[in-house]
């Protein structure tokens, strides 16, 4: 009786394999295609499914050192496939860093060895409402003042400049916060 059972059980679970496998396999891939003309609902539903917001992922390197777990969240965006990297890298004040040659350098090796993995990987930068006095010694692009029509200088953004009007607060009610 025993044995009866155990084969009862064992093809049970042997046609429940059948059955998922035969679901799995007819199962489309899903597309991650899109291009400088835009992106379709289904290929932005499809990056949405596979989205992980994972701040500051592309800038392991900190004021504090760096951060001990970064091997593990690569593992993790590895295995669960994600495919949208929500916040990857950004500002929240500290404007000089996009100054610095090496944060923006450091991130894009990241971007290049998570895309040697998965060249379909999108991480988003971000850029917030907030301004600090650090701005003050971030210069201004060449680009910039192109785009502008204007006749470059060598000059820094300014954070007085940015004050709102006709206030001139700080939004934020912390110091040099705009």
């Amino acid at each position: 009786m025993m044995i009866q059972k155990s084969k009862f059980l064992a093809a049970i679970t042997f046609v429940c394999c059948l059955i998922c496998s035969q679901c799995t396999q007819n199962k489309p891939v899903p597309s991650y295609s899109f291009n400088k003309k835009g992106i379709s609902r289904e290929v932005l539903e499809n990056y949405l499914e596979k989205s992980i917001t994972m701040v500051y992922f592309l800038t392991p390197d900190n004021s504090r050192g760096r951060y001990p777990y970064f091997e593990d969240d690569v593992r993790m965006i590895k295995n669960i496939g994600a495919k949208f990297i929500g916040r990857a890298i950004y500002r929240w004040g500290g404007e000089s860093r996009l100054a610095d040659p090496d944060y923006l350098k450091s991130a894009e090796e990241i971007v290049k060895k998570m895309h040697e993995y998965d060249p379909d990987m999108v991480f988003q930068a971000c850029l917030f409402e907030i301004i600090t006095t650090d701005v003050n010694n971030v210069p201004i692009p060449e680009w910039v003042f192109r785009g502008f029509a204007m006749r470059y200088e060598e000059r820094n953004f300014s954070y007085d400049a940015m004050l709102m009007i006709p206030t001139r607060t700080d939004s934020f009610k912390c110091p040099a916060t705009v």
